[in-house]
């Protein structure tokens, strides 16, 4: 049986699956994403979408666990938790 023949034997889920597997195996695959989504940002600041973009960034992301919470906005977790390198903690302060 050939590989394409499984393909089409294997359920949509597995086809999706498979190829993301084997990209996940690769010693590079962290720092390409990291390229992807890097350029991904970059085109999406400097294109007329721009604005959504940046509003993006004050939204209170929050990790609940059993009654404790952690809640920042998305900026805040993005710069390390370092409150100073957060642009909107700063214009509240």
């Amino acid at each position: 049986m050939s590989e394409n023949s499984k393909d089409q034997d294997a359920p949509p889920s597995e086809r999706l699956i498979r190829p993301v597997k084997a990209f996940t195996k690769l010693e590079a695959a962290g720092g390409i994403l990291l390229m992807a989504c890097t350029i991904v940002a970059l085109v999406r600041a400097n294109s007329p979408w721009a604005a959504s973009y940046f509003h993006l960034w004050p939204v209170n992301v929050t990790f609940d666990f059993r009654g404790a919470q952690l809640s920042e906005e998305l900026h805040y977790w993005i710069n390390d938790n370092d409150p100073k390198h957060s642009a909107t903690k700063q214009q509240r302060d």
